[in-house]
């Protein structure tokens, strides 16, 4: 299975029901992360028993979470996280776990689009709405 399967199939539900990530509280985002990456597993008929989802530390990020399926043998993992500030995109951009979603909300002059471009390390969509703007690594 390609390593970024799992992190662009949540990036389109994102970008497809137009979530506003910054809406969310904890448990509303864990609530959603579970249903989605079931949701994703079980599109590629993939039925699992058992799911959780566990904080994990980087100073990078405002929160991470590994969310983890189970099913018989299988696990079936995904990375998702709020990146804290634009250095921290820099570094995401530089040590990225292949099976994680980050995402940055910013201002417009805050990124360096040519830079991102220039590196190619990840995949990136940018969302533009009136209120802010987010940028999701994936």
């Amino acid at each position: 299975m390609n390593c970024n399967n799992f992190s662009f199939s949540l990036k389109n539900r994102i970008i497809k029901n137009e979530i506003s990530l910054s809406n969310f509280n904890k448990e509303e985002l864990h609530h959603w992360l579970i249903s989605n990456f079931t949701n994703i597993l079980s599109e590629k008929n993939i039925f699992i028993n058992s799911i959780s989802i566990t904080p994990l530390e980087n100073k990078y990020y405002k929160y991470l979470y590994l969310i983890n399926a189970v099913d018989g043998d299988s696990s079936y993992k995904l990375e998702f996280g709020e990146l804290l500030n634009n250095d921290s995109l820099e570094h995401n951009l530089n040590n990225s776990c292949c099976k994680r979603l980050s995402y940055l909300n910013f201002h417009f002059n805050d990124i360096n689009l040519s830079k991102l471009n220039l590196l190619k390390l990840n995949e990136y969509t940018l969302i533009n709405s009136k209120k802010i703007k987010t940028i999701l690594i994936y």
